[in-house]
């Protein structure tokens, strides 16, 4: 009997072939520093942390890269990378961190039996809310790339099979600025916001944007002046024969207005700002999380015993605060 079907990251219709698969599920390709290449990225942005931080060390660490991976491409529409300082990064960590919670148990729920911690790309939760912004992430699975680190610029094997910096390059000229970068278990995210090109990278990396120690190492964005200079920074990583995938990444980002939609939607950030809406006369609006961080509205009833409503942030998650005598409301999505 075929496996059951896991429900997936938004996925364009399209046949997927095995090569696509997330090489996380073939970790025999170890990661190894065997190119002698020194590049040096014009900046370096470093976190306080990286993924497999002690904060995260209650639920199995240093496997969130697919994760962080997204978060930062989804961000990067809203707030640009060029902006970034260590403290979003490190948001960006607890942000990716809350999403691979909410995959797994999300692609386990729907009848998951594999030991794999690592997220298939396709298996990253399409839609989530941060800040005062949703998110919804659609994998372009026709033009997802399949590679080898040693193919020689120029040389390709076929309509899917590419050079790092061909892949690259042929997916820049579609218009796809948003990229998954996977090889040997490891992803990251590749940004291109002309004339410049960025990496996030959730793993820990020394001051120079290395391997370093994981007592020692932080995540970071390293920002590069150019495709060829990128290239060559990813392939310090790899022996030559490592296979990768590229995956395009389609982000639609909105602002939450009163109308919204919270359906399906998964809050990730903290400090979701919730103004008080006046939809009727006497009625107000306002956004309520759950326990596993699912959004719903509260409609209430407004009456002159009401003395205040506002919204405050608990250790897990943010709640609606409601100081009153006497008030009814009722709850509605």
């Amino acid at each position: 009997m075929p496996p059951k079907k896991r429900p997936n990251l938004t996925t364009r219709k399209g046949s997927r072939r095995n090569m696509h698969k997330l090489l996380a599920d073939n970790p025999t390709q170890s990661c190894q520093v065997t190119s002698s290449l020194a590049v040096q990225p014009l900046t370096i942005v470093r976190g306080s942390w990286h993924q497999g931080a002690a904060r995260y060390e209650f639920f199995p660490s240093n496997r969130q890269c697919t994760a962080n991976a997204a978060v930062a491409l989804a961000y990067n529409t809203v707030f640009r990378c060029s902006d970034w300082s260590s403290r979003t990064v490190d948001s960006l960590l607890d942000f990716g961190d809350r999403l691979y919670r909410k995959s797994d148990s999300t692609r386990r729920a729907s009848g998951y039996t594999g030991n794999s911690p690592h997220l298939m790309v396709s298996e990253v939760f399409p839609n989530f809310i941060i800040k005062n912004f949703a998110f919804t992430l659609t994998l372009d699975d026709n033009l997802t790339l399949f590679g080898q680190m040693g193919i020689e610029i120029g040389v390709e094997f076929g309509d899917n099979v590419v050079s790092l910096e061909n892949g690259l390059i042929r997916l820049f000229q579609a218009n796809f600025n948003s990229i998954i970068f996977t090889a040997a278990s490891l992803s990251i995210a590749i940004l291109n916001i002309e004339p410049f090109y960025y990496v996030f990278d959730s793993h820990s990396r020394d001051e120079a944007g290395m391997h370093a120690e994981p007592t020692v190492g932080r995540a970071c964005l390293l920002k590069f002046h150019d495709l060829f200079s990128l290239v060559n920074y990813l392939l310090n990583f790899y022996i030559n024969d490592a296979e990768f995938n590229l995956f395009p990444i389609i982000i639609q980002a909105s602002q939450i207005l009163p109308n919204f939609n919270f359906q399906n939607y998964f809050c990730l950030s903290m400090n979701i700002a919730s103004s008080t809406t006046f939809v009727e006369p006497g009625r107000v609006e306002r956004i309520c999380i759950d326990g596993d961080n699912n959004l719903s509205r509260a409609s209430i009833r407004r009456t002159p015993l009401i003395t205040s409503a506002q919204m405050c942030s608990g250790p897990s998650l943010d709640k609606i605060k409601l100081t009153l005598r006497s008030c009814h409301w009722t709850a509605r999505t």
